[in-house]
């Protein structure tokens, strides 16, 4: 399978799906709840306790009108430790906007967007770029806007992890889990053009076993025209002691 001959057909997918949609509209992708057909592309770079891996990851984004949205993410992984890669785990989420009314301000509520995460275990666990286990976590999205440049979308999710797929797996590890995650979104904008997004997840991997984890993300993008974006990422995982870093260019379609 040739995974950059895939890609190039997504892409153009969505270029023809897009462009009419969105050729007239003022983009402002600050706001998670703000929809746009995009593609992008981002070199990616992971190193800490776990194996260090290199990669590039393709997301693509598809709004059927301003209130839908759905969204692919394909990373192409590299592991040094093991000298192996491939496809890692796909990931799809649906979002879909219920409510949607910026003139309201804290502590009433701005936005309201139910949303379903899935996580397809494509990577190879062998070569450590996968999980072998299928994630399926539904949340919900609300904002607060606390001013014109600041806002804050909190989302809460109940997440279900399948039992492990790989034999590589130990036996005792080797379940359904069931646990919930809480996550905030605060934006700051600089300007129209430039904007920074922290987000602090806390997850509770397991109800009925524990296994809490802590990652911190942070994004700081910048508009150098009015259809791209140029973005550098930063997430770190407290728990797993583990560091990744990601550049990468979006186009809006």
């Amino acid at each position: 399978m040739n995974l950059y001959k895939i890609g190039s057909v997504i892409i153009f997918f969505l270029s023809i799906c897009g462009i009419q949609a969105q050729e007239s509209e003022e983009i402002d992708p600050s706001k998670p709840t703000n929809f746009y057909t995009q593609v992008n592309v981002a070199a990616e770079y992971s190193f800490g306790k776990s194996d260090e891996l290199i990669g590039t990851r393709i997301n693509g984004q598809y709004s059927f009108n301003p209130n839908n949205l759905v969204l692919f993410e394909v990373p192409i992984l590299y592991n040094l430790n093991r000298d192996a890669g491939g496809l890692g785990d796909i990931r799809l989420r649906y979002f879909g906007v219920i409510k949607k009314d910026y003139s309201k301000t804290f502590p009433k509520i701005a936005a309201i967007a139910p949303t379903v995460d899935v996580v397809l275990p494509t990577g190879s666990f062998e070569k450590g770029i996968g999980t072998s286990s299928l994630v399926i976590s539904p949340g919900l999205v609300w904002g607060w806007f606390l001013s014109e440049r600041t806002q804050v979308f909190p989302i809460i999710s109940y997440q279900h992890i399948s039992k492990p797929g790989s034999n590589l797996v130990p036996e005792e590890l080797r379940y359904d889990k069931h646990g919930m995650t809480f996550q905030t979104i605060a934006n700051y904008s600089f300007s129209k053009k430039t904007f920074l997004q922290v987000t602090p997840i806390y997850a509770i991997n397991d109800l009925s076993r524990g296994g809490d984890s802590f990652t911190t993300e942070f994004k700081m993008s910048y508009m150098p025209t009015v259809t791209s974006k140029v973005q550098v990422f930063l997430r770190q995982e407290f728990t797993r002691s583990q560091t990744t870093i990601n550049a990468g260019y979006t186009l809006y379609l």
